[in-house]
């Protein structure tokens, strides 16, 4: 099995033990599904650094809190990132330009660049159904994946627990 099918089915695992005490309701199965979405994204984002320039990954499986969905009454996003930590030497915009031109071909995704002055180059990644990624390389030394999860029901779910 290779490492990403690895991760994959590592935080696979992850989100189902963690969730395993949710009661079966349509609010909770959409919370599964934007997390397990959300978490398959961003990993699939950052296996555009090299594998042999990757010391660690975290990913955020867990979040204290929900936020609504603007616009969408009733609805919540799940906020997730994923951060990984690269040797020197990391080509970044070589892996920016790679995650960008990738998913500007792919259907129902806007890529947009953003420089910020002052501040790092980062690549946003925002799909037709509402899901957002924010990424860019901090200080060298981390490729930094901030996420926001497609709307889902509310129904059930107060925001402001473990999720």
């Amino acid at each position: 099995m290779q490492k990403s099918s690895c991760v994959a089915a590592a935080i696979s695992t992850l989100i189902v033990i963690g969730l395993s005490g949710c009661a079966s309701s349509v609010p909770a199965l959409g919370l599964v599904s934007a997390k397990q979405s959300t978490i398959a994204l961003e990993t699939s984002i950052s296996e555009y650094v090299p594998h042999d320039s990757v010391i660690a990954t975290h990913v955020t499986t867990k979040s204290a809190v929900l936020y609504p969905c603007l616009g969408h009454p009733n609805e919540f996003y799940w906020p997730g990132s994923l951060r990984v930590e690269v040797k020197s030497g990391v080509d970044e915009d070589a892996v920016l330009g790679a995650i960008a031109d990738h998913w500007s071909k792919e259907k129902g995704w806007i890529v947009t660049w953003r420089s910020p002055q002052g501040h790092a180059e980062t690549v946003e990644l925002r799909s037709d159904t509402g899901e957002l990624f924010t990424v860019k390389f901090e200080g060298g030394s981390e490729l930094q994946i901030a996420a926001v999860s497609a709307c889902f029901p509310n129904a059930g779910l107060s925001g402001k627990k473990s999720y």
